[in-house]
């Protein structure tokens, strides 16, 4: 038995699935990553500066026109989910109880069905002021270069992680672990702090069927049961018709 059936057997028994996904699962999306050769850190452009709190602090519009160019914020709300997002869709609507936590900003495993998701850098559907707290959508933050607050006209903060703040749902992710059947992770090069260590923690639960499926190498590679270095969309469509057949 390869690989991709013990993958599929692993899913169609398991009850209760986590998942973690990172840039890769979007980029058959169109939305560019960060860190691949590909990505956006490979630009001449000094991206952890650039989304930074500091640098929002001190120079909050320069931020926005930035953040807007980077994250491509007026085409975001028309990107459509992958086959991944789909898949673990897929896999709810099948009565698997799935949690995902997802490093991407983009919204798109809300978007593809998931109902239980945390966006564990936050998300660029929304922004908020920062005096009053009123929250402002997509829409009223595209209508100006540099949107700000109708009450008090203060320049709102986006609802996004930004370098030197705090990731959300740390500690759900670390209690989801100790009643899960299998821990997926998608498309993450796992390098960043302090994500990185959700997956050391699965590690040491021995029950617990691990997979990763990402384009590149990673350093945790070791800590996987399974580990897939290739296309995302065509891992996942290999394991589903797997488990299509097995019907």
């Amino acid at each position: 038995m390869n690989d991709y059936n013990n993958v599929a057997l692993a899913l169609a028994k398991a009850d209760k699935i986590m998942v973690l996904t990172g840039a890769g699962i979007s980029t058959a999306s169109g939305i560019p990553d960060f860190r691949s050769r590909t990505g956006i850190y490979h630009l001449d452009i000094e991206i952890e500066s650039m989304l930074s709190e500091h640098y929002f602090k001190n120079q909050p519009e320069s931020f926005w026109r930035k953040f807007k160019e980077i994250f491509q914020l007026d085409r975001l709300q028309h990107f459509a989910p992958s086959f991944g997002h789909l898949f673990l869709s897929s896999l709810e609507s099948k009565g698997k109880d799935i949690v995902i936590f997802t490093q991407n900003i983009d919204g798109l495993h809300k978007k593809a069905g998931n109902s239980k998701v945390f966006e564990l850098h936050g998300s660029y559907e929304t922004a908020h002021c920062i005096r009053c707290k009123q929250i402002y959508d997509l829409p009223y933050i595209l209508k100006n270069d540099i949107p700000r607050c109708f009450r008090d006209h203060s320049i709102l903060k986006p609802d996004i992680v930004l370098f030197g703040g705090s990731v959300k749902y740390l500690q759900a992710a670390y209690e989801a672990i100790s009643d899960i059947d299998v821990f997926l992770t998608i498309g993450s090069s796992l390098s960043v702090y302090p994500v990185r260590e959700i997956p050391t923690y699965a590690a040491n639960a021995k029950k617990i069927v691990k997979v990763l499926i990402n384009m590149e190498k990673t350093r945790l590679d070791p800590l996987f049961n399974y580990v897939f270095h290739r296309d995302i969309n065509e891992t996942l469509h290999e394991i589903n018709n797997i488990l299509v057949n097995k019907k």
